[in-house]
């Protein structure tokens, strides 16, 4: 991902909601201070107007308490400007100061394609990635996988894919040559085939190839447990994606969407959007289209590329283990 994808956090980080209706509601109270006294000044001398008319020395003694009155309720009106700006700045100073730790809940929650975006709704990338079984774990770059997050509905989404899908390929294949731990290493020249065959147009080629590296990381991953996390007749609910935290969420998320049933036996009708199933089981152009080859490209390349991160961890966990008992 290059420095012009990434969006600029800037110095205002935003703060906890508790915390930013606290400060909404003092500043609005503040602000109908001054009114409220407005009206009340008017009110009286509306009222007294008549007896100030008839008795001048009664008018002269109105007059003077108006204006303690006035002096008394100056250092509220002076006070409700000093307490803004004392709120301004204490906002600021609070922001500069949580900065740090928001940083570093972007880079626990989002993997780093993401951890550039300002204001994110992990509900809405959620539903992203299981709903529609978009891959945004480490795939596509930030601009992007911004439109696809704010995109309205899923056949937006879908555009977005197809209109960038020449762009997708790229950041797959910077993903898939990168990978260096000794499990998907084995995995990854034909990460690299499928989007050569892309690449050069063989659309299904790329499809089926991908379709395949999804089952494959399955299995390396989950091992017998893979059928937790698919949809079957004995597995009708995402129960074990419970368990996920958001990151792995992000991750494993598109599986679920990915492996719908089909049965070609009962029927079923051909899936439009991108299906381990159909495709490993018919041919059909439906099915085989150039915006699903690029979706099962994206969904395998990012589950490798979690795959390389939690074998890297481990690696390095066991060599820091090692090193210990040498010393």
């Amino acid at each position: 991902m290059t420095t012009d994808d990434q969006e600029p956090l800037g110095s205002r980080v935003p703060l906890p909601e508790p915390l930013r209706r606290q400060l909404a509601e003092v500043q609005r109270q503040l602000a109908d201070i001054a009114p409220k006294i407005t009206l009340v000044d008017s009110a009286v001398r509306t009222a007294i107007q008549p007896l100030i008319g008839k008795h001048s020395p009664f008018a002269k003694y109105v007059e003077e308490q108006n204006a303690i009155l006035a002096r008394s309720i100056q250092p509220l009106i002076d006070a409700r400007a000093i307490w803004g700006e004392q709120l301004a700045a204490q906002q600021q100073a609070i922001s500069k100061s949580l900065g740090p730790a928001f940083e570093a809940m972007r880079r626990y929650f989002l993997p780093p394609n993401l951890q550039h975006i300002q204001h994110f709704d992990v509900d809405q990338i959620k539903a992203v990635v299981s709903d529609d079984g978009i891959a945004l774990y480490g795939v596509p770059r930030l601009a992007i996988a911004k439109a696809i997050i704010d995109a309205p509905d899923s056949a937006a989404r879908r555009k977005v894919l197809e209109d960038h899908c020449s762009e997708i390929s790229v950041d797959c294949r910077n993903l898939a040559e990168n990978y260096a731990c000794e499990a998907i290493v084995k995995l990854q020249p034909y990460a690299i085939e499928a989007l050569d065959a892309f690449d050069a147009g063989l659309h299904a080629a790329a499809q089926s190839l991908a379709a395949n590296l999804v089952e494959s990381a399955l299995n390396v991953r989950f091992g017998d447990d893979r059928y937790k996390y698919t949809p079957s007749k004995k597995n009708t609910t995402k129960e074990a994606y419970d368990e996920f935290t958001v990151r792995e969420f992000i991750a494993f998320g598109p599986v679920w969407e990915t492996y719908q049933q089909y049965f070609v036996r009962n029927g079923d009708p051909v899936p439009e959007t991108f299906s381990r199933n159909a495709t490993a089981h018919t041919v059909d152009e439906v099915q085989y289209t150039k915006v699903n080859a690029v979706q099962g490209l994206m969904i395998a390349c990012a589950l490798l590329y979690r795959l390389d991160e939690e074998n890297a961890a481990l690696e390095q966990t066991a060599a820091g283990v090692t090193g210990q008992l040498r010393d």
